[in-house]
């Protein structure tokens, strides 16, 4: 058994958070969102992108990753654009979410107005921080409601914010935030086709392999840690029941696991370890399927097709329902090295807002 001194461990109690995945998809959008970032002030009418996928697959991961890309290719005092990113409350309106972008711009009347004069107001304070683009995440919480006044209010709201053409617009949300930007043609029409970040279906070959790949990737860059082999299919199976396919859930139970292995004072990861973060750390566990879990149990009943189509029916009602709300206003700046800095995120401004 390898064991190291606990001090010399915790260096790597954050590992995880700085590891990523560049899959197909992920490379894709980061791509996309760069075009789009590159285009606004070049074009008649900036790019417009819709960014979506289930919990966990790593939308807002995907963000922050060109975020700091972006960050770090600007040079200093060039008079750089801003990014402003909100994070959209449950059951949002169109008035809260001008609400919620004043208050994070630091308007002091934040909630004082009619909706044409908070547009007004936002549009104001946007040149003010010279705004180039626009990130709402969550983007799902503005259709909530479900009425139609609703959507059509907050489709006014975007378009008329659109109208100006300085600044372009990602919406990032679940699959259902389409229904935001289908309510009406003139703002679907600014839109390019939805960018999807990929739930991997182990029942679909192609996918199957990509998840591997991913795997892979990603247990190599866990170094000072063991795993197990999860190359091997049959690993890699149990990996997925685990996560039903999620990255966002690999990352979070790779990282239970590595803490509790620090805790230990050890750089072995068993499956019994990996059981156990699963446990701990994956919200639908107790209502896994098979009482052994995905990690210690026979191999031949997990791979009946009712206990995949079960796990991933489990992980799709997310409990989890985030009521903050945020703003961030982020001026591109450049680190030494020129490369993505994602250690640490470098803000110019940062103000948060909980409506």
């Amino acid at each position: 058994m390898t064991s190291k001194n606990e001090s010399s461990l915790l260096q790597y109690r954050n590992l995880v958070s700085t590891i990523r995945i560049d899959h197909a998809a992920y490379a894709s959008i980061q791509n996309r969102l760069i075009g789009a970032y590159d285009d606004v002030g070049q074009t008649p009418v900036p790019t417009c992108l819709h960014v979506a996928g289930e919990t966990r697959t790593g939308k807002s991961c995907v963000i922050r990753d060109f975020i700091d890309t972006v960050s770090a290719r600007e040079q200093p005092d060039a008079g750089n654009k801003s990014i402003v990113l909100a994070t959209a409350i449950a059951k949002a309106s169109a008035i809260s979410l001008l609400r919620q972008l004043l208050r994070g711009l630091g308007d002091p009347l934040w909630s004082k107005g009619s909706g044409t004069n908070l547009e007004a107001r936002l549009e104001t304070m946007l040149r003010g921080v010279s705004c180039k683009l626009i990130i709402i995440d969550e983007f799902q919480h503005l259709s909530d409601k479900g009425q139609n006044k609703s959507l059509f209010q907050t489709t006014s709201v975007l378009k008329n914010l659109l109208e100006c053409n300085a600044w372009g617009l990602v919406a990032v949300g679940m699959p259902n935030s389409s229904r935001v930007i289908d309510a009406d043609a003139q703002l679907a029409g600014r839109f390019d086709p939805t960018l999807t970040m990929p739930l991997f279906d182990w029942r679909d070959a192609r996918m199957q392999l990509e998840f591997q790949g991913v795997l892979r990737a990603f247990m190599l860059q866990l170094v000072p840690f063991e795993l197990p082999d999860f190359s091997h299919p049959d690993n890699a199976f149990r990996m997925y029941l685990a996560t039903s396919g999620r990255l966002g859930l690999l990352a979070k139970l790779i990282d239970r696991a590595v803490k509790r292995a620090i805790e230990r004072q050890s750089t072995r990861i068993e499956m019994k370890h990996l059981e156990a973060a699963f446990r701990e750390s994956i919200w639908y566990a107790p209502r896994f399927p098979i009482v052994d879990g995905p990690f210690l149990a026979r191999l031949e009943p997990c791979q009946a097709a009712t206990h995949v189509q079960t796990v991933l029916d489990l992980s799709t009602h997310d409990v989890y329902e985030d009521n903050s709300a945020t703003v961030q206003i982020i001026r591109p700046r450049a680190n030494e090295s020129g490369k993505p800095d994602r250690s640490k995120r470098r803000h110019c401004e940062e103000m948060a807002a909980a409506l």
